[in-house]
């Protein structure tokens, strides 16, 4: 059984799938020093945390995958058998209740346990989420999708999960009732310095200063063009 336990648990737009990408393209340099960064399904942990969260994958009208329940206690196990520290990441743990934190926590049950979360100024992020849901299958012009946010906010009418992963506040306290204040780390991305994520996080976890480095591939996760967008809009 893993000894420690490191959690990236978000924020969405905010780097995340880059991170992923280089912690999975080094994985076997990791299992070295004695981290493990297990694969159950995709470079990051998305499926299994769906699993806890018994939701399914995608949209169900639209290709999407139905709830698999053997993905949580899949990523359980290869986090068992770990040596020493095993790391977790996925955004979508900003997604979880109170309950389903809970049951993060005791399922895992590793005592030295931090959890991390990125952050980008909300201003950044909204355009960037509007993007997304766009992959996702929303039509909505940009106009009115703001208004769904923001004439409310804590509620949207279009994309519930908007909301959801952004009232950081609420999901940072979430975890740190649970974890302690002391166990939860938040990294403020500085968007000036494309390296900082990755030499913030090389440090923070003890590994050399290019252990952890962009990749260039096509899960990059990048802005859209105002053509793709449009497209995007008509199909």
């Amino acid at each position: 059984m893993a000894r420690r336990l490191i959690v990236h648990a978000g924020f969405h737009k905010t780097g995340t799938t880059a991170l992923q990408s280089s912690l999975y393209a080094v994985r076997e340099e990791l299992s070295k020093v004695g981290f493990e960064y297990p694969v159950v399904g995709g470079k990051a942990h998305h499926k299994a945390i769906y699993s806890l969260m018994e939701r399914g994958w995608g949209w169900e009208d639209r290709g999407g995958n139905p709830h698999n329940p053997k993905k949580w206690p899949e990523l359980l196990k290869k986090v068992r058998k770990a040596r020493n520290t095993a790391i977790i990441s996925s955004e979508f743990l900003c997604e979880l209740s109170d309950e389903q934190v809970a049951k993060f926590q005791s399922d895992l049950a590793i005592e030295e346990s931090t959890i991390y979360f990125t952050l980008r100024p909300l201003l950044k992020i909204v355009p960037s989420a509007y993007q997304q849901h766009l992959k996702i299958g929303i039509r909505s012009d940009y106009e009115k999708w703001l208004h769904s946010i923001l004439d409310e906010p804590g509620v949207s009418t279009i994309t519930p999960s908007f909301w959801v992963r952004h009232q950081h506040a609420k999901v940072l306290s979430r975890w740190a009732k649970l974890y302690g204040k002391e166990r939860v780390k938040l990294v403020i991305v500085d968007e000036s310095n494309p390296d900082f994520m990755y030499k913030t996080f090389n440090r923070e976890w003890g590994f050399n200063d290019s252990l952890l480095v962009p990749q260039q591939d096509k899960d990059s996760n990048r802005s859209l063009t105002l053509d793709e967008v449009a497209l995007l809009r008509r199909v």
